[in-house]
């Protein structure tokens, strides 16, 4: 029994009053408030929100029959339970009682198991209409769908917790609803509007849709882009989705289907975009356009929609060519400015299929959406920590580090220490031979979890870089509270540094910042002669570029001199 449940006993007799409030005490229920007659009991209502009224029937001034009906006469107390009271056993009083809206009848002398039971079910009741009433809230009475606020408070919701992650919505317009609702009636729109929302929650099936009623006449649908089959499959939307929608719909002699009035629009974008309420009103606009031109369907951007669908088409493979170990790893050496010695690796990954090379551009970002970047992480990893235990093998005067570059997801997992350690204990490798990168994004997200991470690695020999410094968050913080072993400064910086004079003057107090914190540079992207030059004379200290070196796979990076 709920508790915390208020109840007004009224009746004018003290002793009645005093009997029930006590035994109401002995049920736990401690909020009980007393009215000595009618008026007293709504006078009582409007100051307090009752969760049952316990109402004696025959009372001077006003009489509960009284007040009974004005109670059932206004909205905000009609689901008060109330049980009437009487020492009358006439079955008319019950009836009368009964009509006027009471929930149940008590007699006099009070029976306390009958009492309890009344009670216990009159508290459940009103309970359940809370539940009810919280529940409609915020879901629409007819399709039970998601109302607006809800709707879009979800997909934002899902869309900050996936913020590399493609998101499609759906929306439907019904336009027969609004011509049902003139012509048959308000209750016939209601009846095609439910079945339309039971036919689509029947063809998207599953956990992976969120569903909302947007309008009257608009259904919405939210998804990640990569479960989402109909985009994956290319079905027919007008003949295996809004062909469904028009089964007819019986009522009682009428029949109703309109799918020459329902048109669809679908939007597909990232969080770093759209949020949910612009990914709403996109979809809502294409929808528009689709009506406007005489369409069942339109995309808000067919070709953002042609290009999402052909990276999930790329998806499944990239699993496969992981689980076959079709990836290959290429190194790029890297090199002393003033003399092109070799002094460290970075390892790249590519991914060679029979058409070609399928572009880091276009599988990478496809790995952070889809989760699978963890998994190329540890592909990486294993296969670079392997490769330098092999050189170290071969060649036991071998003495250069290999850079690897880490996801930020993966350097906000707090297993990512643990899996470098086993790494480099497998290959018998102290932690000096590995350098791990990072990019600004990572220290933006679980900074507890990187400070983690990157303190354990670091205190095992492992060296940190930052990766393409100045392209991100780009807070100078992050080098006084991170104290990284390299600063990797992005080739933004380099492209046509020869004429441009800012960046000439930008250069060379970036490079200062990391030589005052003790942190070896690493120029990226320097393909020129003059480029090479005015690195030195900025006193850079390593350089990394097609100018020297491009990246090989190992059998051509086993040619070099240095493992002769």
């Amino acid at each position: 029994m709920n508790e915390d449940a208020s109840i007004l006993v009224v009746d004018d007799n003290e002793d009645n009053r005093y009997t029930l409030k006590r035994r109401l005490k002995r049920m736990g229920l401690k909020k009980v408030v007393e009215a000595e007659n009618g008026q007293e009991a709504l006078n009582q209502v409007e100051l307090h929100d009752f969760d049952m009224i316990l109402l004696d029937i025959m009372m001077p001034i006003m009489d509960g029959y009284e007040v009974l009906k004005r109670l059932r006469s206004e909205k905000r107390f009609l689901n008060i339970p109330i049980i009437m009271i009487s020492a009358l056993s006439d079955v008319e009083d019950v009836v009368k009682a009964i009509d006027l809206g009471a929930d149940d009848y008590l007699l006099k002398p009070f029976n306390p198991v009958l009492l309890r039971a009344k009670v216990e079910a009159s508290l459940v009741k009103k309970r359940l209409f809370e539940i009810e009433k919280n529940f409609y809230r915020d879901y629409d009475e007819c399709t039970q769908l998601a109302k607006p606020d809800l709707f879009v408070g979800s997909l934002d919701g899902e869309m900050r917790n996936n913020p590399d992650t493609t998101f499609a919505v759906y929306y439907f317009k019904f336009t027969t609803y609004h011509q049902l609702s003139q012509s048959t009636g308000h209750e016939d729109a209601e009846k095609y509007i439910k079945h339309c929302s039971v036919i689509l929650k029947k063809t998207f099936a599953g956990e992976n849709y969120y569903f909302g009623r947007l309008a009257d006449d608009a259904i919405a649908i939210f998804s990640i882009a990569k479960e989402c089959h109909f985009l994956i499959d290319q079905i027919n939307f007008e003949q295996q989705v809004l062909k469904l929608l028009d089964e007819p719909v019986s009522n009682n002699d009428k029949t109703l289907r309109g799918t020459s009035q329902i048109h669809l629009g679908i939007c597909l974008t990232t969080p770093k975009l759209h949020n949910g309420e612009q990914l709403i009103a996109n979809s809502a606009f294409a929808c528009e356009t689709a009506i406007n031109n005489n369409k069942k369907v339109a995309y808000y951007d067919q070709d953002t929609h042609e290009k999402t669908l052909a990276k999930f088409k790329l998806e499944p493979k990239l699993k496969q060519a992981l689980f076959d170990k079709k990836l290959v790893m290429y190194y790029q050496p890297i090199v002393l400015g003033t003399t092109g010695e070799i002094k460290t690796f970075e390892a790249l990954i590519r991914w060679p299929t029979e058409t070609g090379m399928i572009s880091p551009g276009e599988f990478i970002p496809l790995a952070e959406e889809t989760g699978l970047i963890l998994d190329l992480d540890d592909y990486v990893m294993t296969s670079v920590c392997a490769q330098i235990g092999l050189w170290r093998k071969q060649h036991p005067n071998f003495k250069f580090s290999v850079g690897i570059n880490i996801s930020a997801r993966h350097w906000a997992d707090s297993q990512l220490s643990e899996k470098v350690l086993k790494l480099l204990a497998l290959n018998d490798l102290p932690g000096h031979f590995l350098k791990l990168e990072m990019t600004e994004s990572a220290l933006v997200g679980d900074i507890k979890s990187v400070r983690s991470n990157f303190e354990v690695l670091q205190n095992n020999g492992v060296q940190i870089a930052l990766d393409d410094f100045g392209t991100g968050y780009a807070s100078l913080s992050y080098l006084l509270d991170f104290p990284f072993n390299v600063l990797k400064i992005d080739r933004v910086f380099i492209v046509d540094i020869e004429t441009d004079e800012q960046k000439q003057k930008l250069l060379p107090a970036i490079l200062q910042i990391s030589k005052s914190l003790n942190m070896e540079s690493i120029i990226e992207g320097v393909e020129t002669k003059e480029q090479v030059d005015i690195v030195n004379q900025c006193k850079g200290d390593l350089i990394q570029g097609f100018y020297f070196y491009k990246p090989s796979p190992v059998d051509v990076i086993n040619q070099l001199s240095i493992f002769k």
